[in-house]
């Protein structure tokens, strides 16, 4: 049986590699080890799309309640 030339356990090249214009930090790694990983920060919302999102969750509990 042939061995495959890569390892599950390595990262995909594409997962390495930081992609221009995003914004990362570092984490404590889900697994419970005490290793950091890098992580992309979500981008930060626009006033209008938390203003939308909050009016549609409030319409929705005053459909809720009524």
């Amino acid at each position: 049986m042939a061995k495959s030339l890569t390892s599950p356990v390595q990262p995909k090249r594409s997962e390495t590699r930081q992609r221009p214009g995003v914004d990362y930090e570092l984490r404590m790694a889900e697994n419970g080890s005490r290793l950091m990983e890098r992580v992309e920060k979500p981008p930060k919302r626009s006033f209008w799309v938390r203003w939308l999102m909050a009016y549609g969750e409030a319409l929705s509990h005053h459909q809720y309640f009524m």
